[in-house]
């Protein structure tokens, strides 16, 4: 993955994972990035989109013991809707953007 700043300059790869990154998804302010990771057990990360260093500080966003997937931020960015089986069906399933479960 790159960094490619909005006022132009030289763009600067963003290493977050060695392997197994999918489906990135960025914030509509660009603040924000959210992404599928893949190892035995799949769940969603985040990190700041302007964070500094080659490897900046990641999180886990979205974790159960069964497949998080298909993370997407909504257009003001304080909820992530985002595919789950951790019912045992696949559903959608929405969360703030600090990653906790909102129910209706």
């Amino acid at each position: 993955m790159w960094r490619v700043p909005f006022s132009g300059g030289a763009p600067a790869r963003v290493e977050v994972f060695a392997q197994g990154l999918t489906q990135p998804a960025i914030s509509r302010r660009g603040d924000r990035l959210a992404w599928t990771h893949t190892s035995i057990d799949t769940n969603i990360w985040r990190v700041e989109a302007h964070a500094e260093g080659p490897q900046p500080p990641r999180h886990q966003l979205i974790a159960s013991t069964m497949a998080d997937t298909n993370p997407q931020f909504s257009d003001d960015g304080q909820r992530i809707v985002f595919t789950s089986t951790r019912s045992g069906e696949t559903e959608i399933w929405v969360a703030d953007s600090k990653g906790k479960l909102r129910f209706a």
